[in-house]
C-alpha cells in the first residue's frame, strides 16, 4: 500500500473517531438522542457502503446498486414510506436472494481463469519430456 493511500486511510479514520466520540458525548450530555438515530436511520450505513462500491477503484457497480437498493428499502421501511405489504418484515427474504444474485452475475461478468501451467521438472523441461 503506498504511503499516500495509508494517510487517507489514517484521515478518513481520525475524522471517524472524532465525530463518533462527538455524537457520544453529546448523547451523553443529552443534547442529541443518539439512540433515536440510530434506530431511525441506521439503513444509511447500507446505503454508504453501496456509494463506497460505486466510487472506488476499481468500482464494484453491481453490489453497489445492491446495497443501495437494500438500504433505501430498509430506510424507507424505517420513515413509514412503504405500504404494509412492502415492509421489511414480510420481505427480509428477499435480501439473500438478491445477494445470491448478484454474486452469481459478478461471478460471470469476471473472465474465467487461464489453467495453471504444467509442472516443471529439472532445468525448466516439463516432466513429459524429461523421461
Amino acid at each position: 500500500m503506498s504511503a499516500e493511500r495509508k494517510s487517507d486511510g489514517q484521515l478518513w479514520g481520525g475524522i471517524f473517531l472524532i465525530v463518533i466520540g462527538a455524537v457520544f458525548l453529546l448523547d451523553r450530555f443529552d443534547m442529541f438522542n443518539f439512540g433515536w438515530a440510530i434506530r431511525r436511520f441506521w439503513p444509511l450505513i447500507i446505503i454508504a457502503f453501496g456509494v463506497w462500491h460505486l466510487v472506488k477503484r476499481p468500482p464494484s457497480v453491481v453490489p453497489g446498486l445492491l446495497f443501495i437498493a437494500i438500504g433505501a428499502i430498509f430506510q424507507g421501511d424505517r420513515l413509514n414510506f412503504m405500504p404494509y405489504w412492502w415492509s421489511m418484515r414480510r420481505l427480509w427474504p428477499l435480501i439473500p436472494i438478491a445477494i445470491g444474485v448478484a454474486l452469481l452475475i459478478e461471478r460471470m461478468r469476471r473472465p474465467a481463469m487461464p489453467p495453471p501451467p504444467p509442472p516443471q521438472g529439472q532445468m525448466g523441461l516439463s516432466t513429459d519430456e524429461h523421461r
